[in-house]
């Protein structure tokens, strides 16, 4: 027995029941919705167009954590890793990304949602090869302000105008 055999072994076995189950708040209450196999498969295959063609991948070069051969990936673009903002609640949406970037073969660091995390995701930024913040909530980018200006680009939050440079 060996992982590959499990792993195939696995996925010949029928998936009942769902992916996992969402929530939303909708005027102060609870909203919970399934999430089928076919719906998280279809968000992993789009997770996985997006991150690619923003440079998400296997970091090549001889900097933090490339691969040799090369310059650091930030000169070159040539890979990079990311890191994931978000919280335990909002998995529906943000684990498609993390497994799309396991796909891709790219480091990836979680950083979670509250102002507190801003410097861990500043830590994640400046000292690992990151191509890209995905998922970036006003909370931690006021944190991160200033701190990231030619850092890796971002990727927030739909009704959240989020800038890392001081004078924006």
């Amino acid at each position: 027995m060996t992982a590959a055999s499990t792993a195939a072994a696995a996925a010949t076995l029928s998936r009942p029941g769902p992916w996992g189950i969402g929530r939303y708040d909708v005027a102060g209450q609870p909203v919970f919705f399934e999430v089928g196999w076919e719906d998280w498969r279809r968000d992993v295959a789009w997770a996985r167009a997006m991150l690619a063609d923003h440079g998400v991948g296997p970091v090549k070069g001889d900097g933090p954590g490339g691969t040799g051969g090369g310059s650091p990936p930030c000169a070159e673009k040539v890979g990079g890793g990311l890191i994931v903002v978000s919280g335990m609640p909002e998995s529906p949406w943000f684990d498609p990304v993390e497994t799309a970037a396991r796909e891709l073969g790219a480091p990836y660091s979680i950083g979670e949602i509250y102002a507190f995390e801003a410097f861990r995701t500043g830590l994640y930024a400046r000292r690992l090869p990151i191509t890209m913040i995905f998922g970036l909530d006003r909370t931690v980018a006021e944190g991160l302000r200033g701190t990231l200006a030619d850092g890796p680009c971002g990727c927030g939050r739909a009704g959240q105008r989020v800038t890392l440079s001081e004078g924006e």
